[in-house]
Parts: C-alpha cells; sequence; structure tokens
C-alpha cells in the first residue's frame, strides 16, 4: 500500500507538473499570440489611417485647387473687359483724331453686354485727359460730367442695360473711409496711384437709390504717353462668386463640408457656412478656422487652406471638413478589428480549458486560431492593396481635372480677345454707316478699312490659336485617361507636359527648360510617359525649391549606355535629397511633406510606370544643395 500511495503520489506530482508546464507554456503562448495580434491590428488601424489620410489631403488639394482656379477664371473673366477697353481708349485719346465719346459709351455698352457676369463696366478720365474738349461736353450728361470731363457708367438692371450719367465727377477722388477700413474711392484711387491693376475689398455702392449692392471692382489704368489719364473698370456682383462657392461646395463630401472664401483682412467674400455674414470680417477664434491642423483635428476638424493670388489681391481658400465625415470608414475597420480581436481571445481562452484536458486538441485550436488571424491579416492587406491602386486611379484623375483647369484658363484669353475686336468692328460699322450718310469722306474709308483689317486680322489670330489649343489638349486628355500604345515622337509628349504643367508654373516663381538632343520617334505608351514627367516636375515643384526662383531642365538624347533606348533626364538646381531619404524615394507613401502638399505616391507611381509599362530603368543622383537628377532610361520600341 505504501509503495501505491508513493507511486500514485509520484504520478500526481508529475501530473501536476505537467500539468503547470503545460498551463505556463499556455500561458505564455497566450500572451505573445495576444500581444501580437495587438500589434497587427495597431498597425493595420495606422496604414488605414496613413493611407485615408493621404487620400483625403489629395482630394482636398485637388478640390481646392479645381475651386480656386474656378474663382481666378471668374476673376479673369472679369478682367478682360477692362484690360481691353483700357487699351483701345489709350490708342484712341489724344487731342489729334480721338474717338467720339458717343462711340466709345456705345462700346462699353456692347462689351459689357457680351459678359454676363459682370455686373457694371466703366471709363473716367482726368479733366482734359481723353480728348481735351471738355469745355465742350459740359451740357452733355450721356457721356460726361457737369465739369466736362469725360465719365462713362453702364449698369445691369434686371433684364436691361441702362446708362447712369455722373454729374458729379469728384466722386472718384473720394478717400473717405468705410467701417472696414477702405477708401469709398479705392476703385480709383489705387490705379491712379499705383498705376497698376487693382482688385477692391468688397464693398457696398448704390448705384440706384435705396439698392446698396456689395461688389468686387476690377479696375485697370489707362496710360498715354507713360501718364495716367483715367481707368476702365468692372464690377463683379459678391452675389455671384457666392453662387460659385456654393455650388461647388455641394459636391465637396455630400456637401457637409464648409467653404470660405477670405481677402487678405479676414473679410468673408463667399461662404456656404457664413452667408448671412458676406463683407463681414471674421473672428478666427471664435468661428474655429484654426490655423493649426493638428489642434484642428482634435477638435474633430480636418482644414486646408489655399492661398489665391490674383492681381494685387492675396485672397485665402478655406475648406473645413468634419473628422466623422472622412474617417468614418477607418472607424468601421478599427471596429471590426477589435471585434476580431475580442473573438480571438474568447477562441484562446476555450482552447486553453480543451488543452488542460487534451494537449493535442490544444495544438489544434491555437494553430486554427493563428489560421484565421493570418486570413484576416491577409484579408486585410488586400483591401489596403485595393486602397493603394484606388488612389493611383485618384490621382490621374486629379491630373485631367488640371488639364480641364488648364483648357478653361488658356482658352479665356483668345476667345475674350475674339469677342472683344468683333465688338469693336461692329461699332465701326456702325459710325461707317453714319458717315456713309452723312456723305462719305476717303480719310474715314481709308480709316475703316484699316480697322476692319486688323480687327480681322485679331479675331482670326485668336480663333486659330484657341483651335490649335483645343486640338492640343483634346490629344493630352486621350493619352492621360488611355493605355494606347503608338507611334510619336519625343516632341511631342514634351509639348503635351508643358500644356498640362503651364498653369501651374505661371503662379510659381520656377521655369522649366527642355533641350531636346535627339528627336526620337517611338512606338510606346504616351500617356503613361508624360505622367511620369509631370510627377517628376510637381514633385521637383514641391520639394526642391524654398523661396528662391529654381530651373527644372528636361534633357533628351540616345542612351550611350543602353543600345536602342532613350535617356530621359529631369534636373533642379534645388535642395537635393538626403541620402536617408535617397533610399526610400520610390516607396509608397513615403513623403516628407505630408498635409502640405505631399501624398508618397508621385515616385512610386513614376517608379512602377518606368519599370512596368514602359520596359525601362529609373536611376537618382543627389546632393545637398546641389539638386537632383532623375534619368530614365526607356526603349525606343517596346515590345
Amino acid at each position: 500500500m505504501m509503495h501505491s500511495s508513493t507511486g500514485q503520489m509520484i504520478k500526481f506530482r508529475v501530473l501536476v507538473w505537467v500539468a503547470v508546464f503545460i498551463i505556463s507554456s499556455l500561458g505564455l503562448l497566450i500572451f505573445f499570440a495576444l500581444d501580437q495580434s495587438q500589434k497587427n491590428a495597431n498597425k493595420v488601424i495606422k496604414m488605414a489611417e496613413y493611407s485615408i489620410g493621404g487620400h483625403v489631403n489629395e482630394q482636398l488639394q485637388a478640390t481646392a485647387q479645381a475651386l480656386s482656379e474656378e474663382i481666378k477664371s471668374l476673376l479673369q473673366y472679369g478682367f478682360e473687359p477692362p484690360f481691353v477697353v483700357s487699351s483701345i481708349l489709350a490708342s484712341a485719346s489724344g487731342w489729334e483724331f480721338p474717338m467720339q465719346r458717343r462711340d466709345a459709351r456705345d462700346m462699353l455698352k456692347s462689351v459689357l453686354a457680351a459678359h454676363p457676369n459682370v455686373e457694371s463696366i466703366y471709363a473716367h478720365f482726368e479733366p482734359n485727359a481723353f480728348d481735351g474738349l471738355d469745355s465742350f461736353h459740359r451740357l452733355d450728361p450721356q457721356t460726361s460730367s457737369r465739369e466736362g470731363t469725360f465719365e462713362l457708367y453702364w449698369v445691369r438692371d434686371n433684364h436691361s442695360i441702362v446708362f447712369v450719367p455722373t454729374p458729379d465727377p469728384s466722386i472718384k477722388y473720394d478717400s473717405t473711409l468705410d467701417r472696414f477700413g477702405i477708401r469709398k474711392a479705392e476703385w480709383y484711387l489705387c490705379p491712379l496711384e499705383t498705376k497698376q491693376f487693382c482688385i477692391t475689398d468688397p464693398y457696398y455702392w448704390e448705384t440706384f437709390p435705396g439698392a446698396p449692392v456689395l461688389m468686387v471692382s476690377l479696375t485697370f489704368p489707362v496710360i498715354k504717353d507713360e501718364q495716367f489719364i483715367g481707368i476702365a473698370g468692372a464690377d463683379i456682383n459678391v452675389s455671384t462668386l457666392q453662387q460659385k462657392v456654393l455650388q461647388l461646395s455641394r459636391t465637396i463630401f455630400d456637401g457637409d463640408a464648409q467653404v470660405t472664401l477670405l481677402t487678405q483682412n479676414d473679410r468673408i467674400i463667399a461662404s456656404n457656412h457664413f452667408d448671412g455674414q458676406l463683407g463681414e470680417f471674421i473672428d478666427l477664434g471664435e468661428e474655429g478656422l484654426v490655423l493649426d491642423l493638428e489642434e484642428q483635428s482634435a477638435n474633430g476638424f480636418i482644414l486646408l487652406r489655399m492661398p489665391l493670388l490674383f492681381a494685387n489681391v492675396h485672397w485665402t481658400l478655406v475648406i473645413k471638413v468634419p473628422s466623422e465625415k472622412v474617417y468614418g470608414s477607418v472607424v468601421e475597420l478599427t471596429d471590426r478589428i477589435h471585434v476580431n480581436h475580442l473573438n480571438t481571445q474568447i477562441k484562446l481562452a476555450i482552447a486553453a480549458v480543451v488543452i488542460m484536458v487534451v494537449s493535442l486538441l490544444i495544438g489544434v485550436s491555437f494553430v486554427r486560431s493563428r489560421e484565421n488571424i493570418t486570413q484576416q491579416l491577409n484579408e486585410t492587406l488586400i483591401a489596403l492593396k485595393r486602397t493603394q491602386e484606388e488612389l493611383i486611379q485618384s490621382e490621374k484623375l486629379a491630373s485631367l481635372g488640371g488639364l480641364v483647369a488648364g483648357v478653361a484658363h488658356e482658352l479665356n484669353t483668345p476667345i475674350g480677345n475674339a469677342v472683344m475686336a468683333a465688338s469693336t468692328l461692329k461699332s465701326d460699322v456702325k459710325t461707317f454707316n453714319q458717315e456713309m450718310e452723312q456723305g462719305l469722306k476717303r480719310s474715314s474709308l481709308t480709316q475703316f478699312i484699316g480697322n476692319a483689317d486688323e480687327a480681322s486680322l485679331i479675331i482670326l489670330r485668336n480663333l486659330e490659336k484657341a483651335s490649335s489649343l483645343i486640338t492640343g489638349f483634346k490629344q493630352v486628355a486621350v493619352d492621360q485617361t488611355s493605355l494606347n500604345k503608338r507611334t510619336f515622337c519625343i516632341t511631342e509628349v514634351l509639348d503635351e507636359v508643358m500644356l498640362m504643367l503651364n498653369p501651374t508654373l505661371k503662379r510659381s516663381l520656377h521655369r522649366v527648360e527642355i533641350d531636346v538632343i535627339d528627336k526620337v520617334v517611338m512606338t510606346s505608351y504616351p500617356g503613361p510617359l508624360g505622367q511620369v514627367l509631370i510627377n517628376l516636375v510637381q514633385n521637383a515643384l514641391v520639394h526642391a525649391f524654398d523661396e528662391t526662383p529654381g530651373v527644372i531642365k528636361i534633357r533628351v538624347e540616345k542612351s550611350k549606355k543602353y543600345p536602342r533606348m532613350v535617356d530621359i533626364l529631369v534636373n533642379d538646381n534645388g535642395k537635393g535629397i538626403s541620402d536617408n531619404h535617397l533610399k526610400r524615394i520610390f516607396d509608397p507613401f513615403f513623403t516628407t511633406n505630408m498635409g502640405g502638399g505631399g501624398t508618397g505616391l508621385g515616385l512610386s507611381i513614376v517608379h512602377n510606370s518606368v519599370v512596368g509599362i514602359l520596359a525601362g530603368k529609373i536611376d537618382v543622383i543627389s546632393q545637398r544643395q546641389q539638386g537632383s537628377t532623375f534619368t530614365i532610361s526607356i526603349p525606343i520600341k517596346v515590345i
């Protein structure tokens, strides 16, 4: 009995030690498994937040850029009438053969009729500066003030255009400050003092008694023999800008984004959130338009400020989006991962109890639980890869959006000039008909033929330019939105690239120089090749330069290292890339400018396009403060 009880005791102790060993081993395994699962879950959540945050920033940047271009296009549209009118009146003024004041009056009316978004148009001159005949026009309120100065003012009244006399010429010198600190005659005094094109802050103006209108004036000085003689101007009703902001804000996150356009003095020009405070100052602290992005994100919002520079104004476009609207998918993904993690804990606990009874079942349960975790992580990584592909597609669509903005910007000038020339020609024809009824002079006929010939040349030249731009933009759109292989000259792609980059370069201090050593005819994919060059130039514009002007050079020559290939070198004279960053610049989502315009996808797309689609190679060399050089070597003929 003693030996039996001793044996049972030994077996009991062995079983206890085995049980302790199994439980300890299981505890360690469960601890490490849960710790690793939590780390993987946190890693997936961070990757999702990083990926979606980059996509949101890119989308906001593209949206803000498109909205900015729309507003600039509207201002450009309002700028063209006074610019052309000032040029015509400057050349038509003087003591010898000045334009008749009535003809100038009719011309301004025609210009206003041709520009429906312009509220009013006007021309005001210094005493005896237009034709030296002020004393003969004191009794003509349809063209002059009571002192005879040349004053024209046409306004829209419902669906008609009405001439408003200016009996008192002194109103254009009124320097009295309104409650916003703006001179009442800023629209005249600014071009008078600066001899430059001016845009005023919003101000109220009573064209008709009792009906003040909030408007922005765009005025251009009339210069004759380097002397200021007057101004030509146009007014844009602030409600026009407000309607444009309301229209475009509905497309941003289903209309939940707050879009506000501020002057350089923090006055509201247009807003879908402060629509009852147009023209008023905004208190940045009370209203929550905080400059610090981190603080703003912590308060539940994502905020983007984009400067809008045009002529003498420095406006700011502010877009504010609720975080829950942006990161809703991340919250949903986090909840799913936490649920899966909790389920894993329960499964591991159940497995631990079973392992204490049968070790084999414990091992099987543990393996299965690990397989489930691995499968979930694989599914998450597949979802992230799909998200990355969608981000790349979004970048292509953003480039196409830039193309649309470029079309509008580049076509405005030739079409506007053609319309203005046609309007002037119409006025000349009217004058010519009147002179024929009174008896035509040879000098009048000669002058009319010359003016008609010049107007026809202007119209033809500008329409031909517009046609050429449309043809070029059409080919760029086809290449950028399709993956078609065709035969082309390398200079065609470079021209398309410059066409896409022109709107961006005009707003920067930097320039692009192209040096084609060998005009190579290639059979390849022009769309991806153009996207590669655009991404490299835009990458240099964002990262390479500080405030000083820089130069980006694109050089094309046949490869000396690889036969039947062409080398494209993109070089900048910027601040260069550090050695630590140089090793990672082609990694997806790697950027040194997150939140400031960088997404971390530009150079990754460049590498994938060069190596994959174009079947080539890409290398980069860089030294600090000496710039960077990207060398692309691609086959002349892709098989």
